[in-house]
Parts: structure tokens; C-alpha cells; sequence
């Protein structure tokens, strides 16, 4: 009985050294690595859209005696295109980017003292009338990037039509528009939620402040500012791979 156990159990070990000896011959397998999803990149070019709101300082003036309106908020919404290119570099992004939007930025507001601002019409108070009919910017931009989401500060140009008229309960005059340019800067936040696809929100600030005079039926000027120009905004681009 010992000498069949004995036997058995010998018989089992040789087995099991055989197998293992066999086993160390077979080549071994690679692990299966599974796919790394790449990095996202933010460089190309984009188009998109664009709309959000603004508020703004507004003046008139009489030039002639330096009576004035005082300054008066106007505000109104703002909608509109967008185009620009990327470059990204390791973490950081340089761009540029532009845009052109309607704007509903205006205000009727009273004349402070109608008797003095406006000499030749007495009778009654006038309502002057600030409208930013359309404004423009051009910027570069330059942010950094965690992966999709990109953070950056952006300054440039910006350019619109700024139109002034006057009112009462007798007439509606248009006396005149032009178009104004100044520096614009500000800030915001993009995040791109699909490879083609990227959301923005934005803070910019610029100011009009150039002073422009029109002449109101050849009998008077008037001076119309137009500063601390605020803008909140959001977007969508598409970028083009």
C-alpha cells in the first residue's frame, strides 16, 4: 500500500514538472493594451455664432455752451458671426478672432434742462436718442488649455456705428451716424464638448470715446459720446478639422 502511494504521488510530481516545463517553452503573449483616446487640439480654423448683451455710458452735449445731457446707461442685446484661427503650442493657444453683430444698444432719455441744452427749442423737453446700430471687434487671443478646455485673454480693435437723433412730441430727427473705433479687451472661457464642436462664454469692455459733432438743421451742433461699452456674450463654433 505504501509503495502504490509512494509510486502515485511520484507519478502525480512528474506530471506536474513536465507541464510546467511545457509551459515555459510556449512564447507569452503580449498584454492587450486597450486605445488611448489623443489629445485634443485646438489649432484650425472656426466659424461660428454669437449673441448676448451690452450696457453703456451715453452723453449729449452743447458744444457751444458745454450743457449737457449727463451721462445716461443705455443697454440692449447683441447678435452676430464669428471666424478665427487657433494655433495651440504644448498647453498654450495663440489666436485670432473677429466678429460682427447687430446691436440693439439704445436709449431714449430726457434732456436734463431743456430750457438751456438746446436754446432755440424752448417749448418743449426734448428726447435724446443714443443707438449703437452695429458693432465689430478684431482680437488676438492667447489662452491655456486643460485638454478641451481652453481659458484665455483677448484685445484688439472694435469698431461701430453710433447714431444720434432727437425727439419730441413734434418731430423725430435723425441728426446723424458715424463710425466710431476704439480698443477692446476682456476675457472668457471655451469648451469644446465634441471633436468639431466648442461652446464660449465671454466678458469684453471697450470705449467710444471720441466725441463726434453733427450739425441739427445748420442751426446748432451737438456732441454724442459713447464709453465704458460692456458686452457678456456667448457662443458656438465649428471647427473645421
Amino acid at each position: 500500500m505504501r509503495s502504490l502511494a509512494v509510486a502515485l504521488v511520484t507519478a502525480i510530481s512528474t506530471a506536474v514538472l513536465v507541464q510546467t516545463g511545457l509551459a515555459a517553452d510556449l512564447p507569452v503573449k503580449a498584454p492587450v493594451m486597450l486605445p488611448t483616446a489623443a489629445p485634443y487640439s485646438w489649432t484650425g480654423f472656426y466659424l461660428g455664432i454669437e449673441g448676448g448683451g451690452g450696457w453703456a455710458d451715453t452723453r449729449h452735449t452743447n458744444p457751444l455752451n458745454g450743457i449737457n445731457s449727463g451721462d445716461v446707461s443705455i443697454n440692449g442685446g447683441l447678435f452676430g458671426g464669428t471666424y478665427g484661427y487657433n494655433l495651440q503650442l504644448g498647453s498654450w493657444v495663440l489666436g485670432i478672432e473677429g466678429d460682427f453683430s447687430w446691436s440693439g444698444i439704445k436709449k431714449n432719455f430726457d434732456d436734463s434742462i431743456p430750457d438751456q441744452f438746446f436754446c432755440t427749442i424752448p417749448d418743449s423737453p426734448l428726447k435724446c436718442v443714443t443707438n449703437l446700430r452695429w458693432l465689430g471687434t478684431d482680437r488676438g487671443r492667447l489662452g491655456y488649455v486643460w485638454d478641451r478646455l481652453l481659458v484665455y485673454g483677448t484685445a484688439g480693435v472694435a469698431y461701430g456705428n453710433v447714431k444720434g437723433t432727437l425727439a419730441n412730441a413734434d418731430f423725430f430727427v435723425s441728426i446723424g451716424d458715424n463710425t466710431r473705433a476704439g480698443f477692446i479687451f476682456g476675457g472668457g472661457v471655451e469648451w469644446a464638448f465634441a471633436p468639431a464642436w466648442s461652446v464660449k462664454a465671454e466678458f469684453l469692455r471697450t470705449d467710444f470715446g471720441n466725441k463726434v459733432t453733427y450739425n441739427i438743421s445748420n442751426r446748432f451742433p451737438l456732441e454724442v459720446s459713447l464709453t465704458n461699452i460692456d458686452i457678456v456674450r456667448v457662443g458656438l463654433n465649428y471647427h473645421f478639422r
